[in-house]
């Protein structure tokens, strides 16, 4: 079993992430697979332009 993790928050000194990394320490004593998503250092942006549509629209044409 492999856990998915996903952190969003801009602060390394935080609650949030000294919640995420008691998680982690948690899994990790146990031997749990965990796989940590932070979109923060992805660089994820929520915001769906019309641009990205454009974008996938094109991508399911080509797929389809």
């Amino acid at each position: 079993m492999n856990t998915l993790i996903i952190y969003c928050h801009p602060y390394s000194q935080s609650f949030n992430h000294a919640i995420l990394q008691a998680i982690q320490d948690n899994l990790r004593s146990k031997n749990i697979e965990f796989t940590t998503v932070d979109l923060y250092a992805e660089h994820f942006s929520p915001v769906y332009t019309k641009k990205t549509y454009h974008f996938f629209m094109q991508e399911r044409q080509q797929i389809h």
